[in-house]
């Protein structure tokens, strides 16, 4: 018995280097996201991923974990082996406003992740309904004060990042309005369109063929520079004479904490080459992304830090923190 089990320890010591020693990749690569198939962000990613999977030469599969308020990919992805073979593909907000809007998350936004690439930034555009008479961001809150109550916003809810857009506005000028919650962008659209609701910050692309006919009347960009797909449309600091009126989610890689340093420099020298294809680029303008200029790691987790304190704040002085 003892020469078996003596046999059994010679095999694991000799398997086990093979193993470390095996080359990344060596399976197939899961690039988990929390938003649903069809959107921006989800055709960003699966480009990405098709290029990857030639460059690394293993099956690349995006897989769309929903739901749990975006919580569930980034747990997901935090609990996985870390060895390169799962990463996370996801929007700012789900490690910069999910912990301070939620009193517990299950994973830690610095410590169980590595940032490989913020490679792109959505911005919002802010629309108004025809109906409502209002042109500019100026209209917007003078109205808002002249008519207490006669305004309300559509969003996703409380303590999305279309919210609390609104949030800093209404705290920066000192007035208030209705927030109307919605769960999709198109019925968003429909009811601003049709006056239901006067006021949105919707996504700049899914608003193009309803601000070009007329449906929709655009009153800034969230972005700091105006953007190729409204370069008539000020940005929200030109329409309000205000700086840091910036507010964009970012699309950010991650890796889950641990990965080894090889594997991550790898992921990021292919993710960096990738995303300024002009395949790649192309298709971020004409989702009205803005593809971001190369961070480094300490970049990004400072970018994100300076974020989550930022909106922290906004939501400290609105009382917003989720019950559970």
């Amino acid at each position: 018995m003892n020469l078996i089990f003596k046999a059994l320890a010679l095999a694991a010591a000799l398997s086990t280097p093979a193993l470390a020693n095996e080359p990344y990749p060596s399976k197939t690569i899961n690039i988990v996201l929390p938003l649903a198939a069809g959107t921006g962000m989800d055709s960003l990613v699966r480009v990405f991923g098709d290029q990857l999977q030639t460059n690394l030469g293993k099956p690349v599969v995006v897989r769309n974990e929903t739901g749990a308020s975006f919580l569930m990919a980034p747990q997901s992805v935090a609990r996985s082996v870390p060895d390169g073979h799962t990463l996370l593909a996801t929007v700012s907000p789900t490690l910069v406003i999910s912990p301070n809007y939620f009193k517990q998350i299950p994973y830690d936004p610095d410590k169980d992740f590595h940032p490989i690439s913020a490679y792109v930034q959505s911005p919002f555009i802010l629309v108004a309904s025809p109906k409502s008479g209002i042109k500019t961001a100026q209209d917007m809150i003078r109205i808002a004060r002249e008519q207490k109550g006669a305004l309300n916003y559509a969003t996703f809810g409380v303590g999305t990042q279309q919210s609390l857009a609104f949030e800093l506005i209404k705290q920066r000028y000192q007035f208030d309005m209705q927030e109307v919650p919605y769960r999709a962008t198109q019925q968003i659209l429909a009811d601003v369109g049709s006056g239901d609701v006067q006021l949105a910050f919707v996504e700049t692309a899914a608003s193009q063929s309803m601000i070009r006919e007329g449906k929709l009347v655009p009153l800034a960009v969230s972005s700091k520079a105006r953007l190729e797909l409204y370069p008539d449309v000020p940005t929200l600091e030109e329409a309000l004479g205000q700086k840091d009126f910036e507010i964009v989610a970012w699309h950010i890689l991650l890796a889950p904490a641990q990965t080894p340093p090889d594997v991550l420099a790898r992921l990021r020298k292919e993710t960096l080459a990738i995303t300024s294809q002009p395949r790649f680029t192309d298709l971020a303008r004409s989702l009205g992304l803005i593809v971001a200029k190369p961070q480094t790691p300490d970049e990004i987790r400072k970018m994100l830090a300076t974020e989550r304190e930022r909106w922290g704040l906004v939501m400290e002085k609105a009382g917003l923190k989720h019950s559970r």
